[in-house]
């Protein structure tokens, strides 16, 4: 083989991998929501946890004629907060009852906002839409007499942005983040390190930029094994959140339920305990 065929054949890879890079950048630049939110649109029904008291429906506008259901139910001990359940970018409270179940059985009331797309809700998620829900759902509970300082916060994955960006509207009692992004940004360039995805990203969920604004208690959760979200993000978030915080990161655990477990439950409710009246 020529010198001259080399370097032709070479030029050739050289502007076919140009080619498919360029091709897939932009598939996932016009595709990226796809890629961000996988719903399940299976209409949520709290009866197929075993639960027999129904929740209340709440009602919110998010998107023009578009109305999101979230559920609601009051607390059943005396004096008990109600918890604020965000959920990640995946599945539906359908999928949850590990994360739902033992706040219900402590007494606490519990709110799980819905989001657009997912659990049978109408509209398209996106950031704004999703906090709109969020928004909503607390904005619903000072209506029903529940005070922000009687409001726990907690968020999963996605969820967590959720909470980082509500806590930053409402002095809630508590904030707990499990699995924290610190931004969409900075997940997908550790997936996708290639790309430049902080020009890219249109749902940007930065709670890094945000953190600094959230005045209430504040207590982080991450698994050391996390290949989804690293737990250095989780880490990044806690350096940059005020007093009081506390961290619980799980050694060997994962994304996900990796972080269902009897001690990271003892850790929320205890943490629950000391920071609301």
């Amino acid at each position: 083989m020529t010198t001259e065929t080399l370097q032709s054949l070479l030029l050739s890879c050289f502007r076919i991998a140009i080619a498919v890079y360029l091709v897939l950048g932009i598939g996932m630049f016009v595709f990226q929501r796809q890629l961000l939110y996988f719903p399940d649109k299976q209409v949520f029904d709290i009866k197929s946890f075993g639960v027999t008291k129904p929740f209340e429906v709440i009602a919110v506008p998010v998107d023009g004629a578009v109305t999101v259901r979230s559920w609601y139910q009051p607390p059943t001990a005396e004096n008990k907060p109600v918890v604020v359940l965000f959920h990640g970018n995946a599945g539906s409270w359908g999928m949850r009852s590990q994360r739902i179940m033992p706040r219900l059985a402590a007494g606490y009331g519990v709110a799980l906002v819905g989001y657009p797309g997912f659990e049978g809700n109408p509209g398209k998620p996106t950031e704004a839409t999703i906090y709109r829900s969020g928004r909503g759902v607390i904005q619903a509970l000072g209506q029903r007499g529940i005070a922000p300082e009687r409001i726990i916060l907690h968020g999963e994955s996605l969820g967590t942005t959720v909470a980082v960006q509500m806590a930053t509207e409402f002095l809630v009692a508590a904030v707990s983040l499990e699995a924290p992004p610190a931004s969409m940004a900075l997940v997908g360039a550790y997936h996708y390190p290639i790309y430049p995805v902080q020009y890219m990203v249109w749902d940007k969920f930065d709670s890094l930029s945000k953190i600094k604004n959230v005045k209430s208690p504040l207590l982080i959760i991450h698994g050391e094994a996390d290949t989804v979200v690293p737990v250095a993000q989780g880490k990044a978030l806690f350096a940059a959140a005020n007093e009081p915080k506390e961290a619980l990161f799980v050694p060997g655990a994962g994304h996900g339920c990796d972080l269902c477990s009897l001690a990271v439950e003892y850790r929320l409710h205890e943490f629950y305990g000391r920071h609301v009246p």
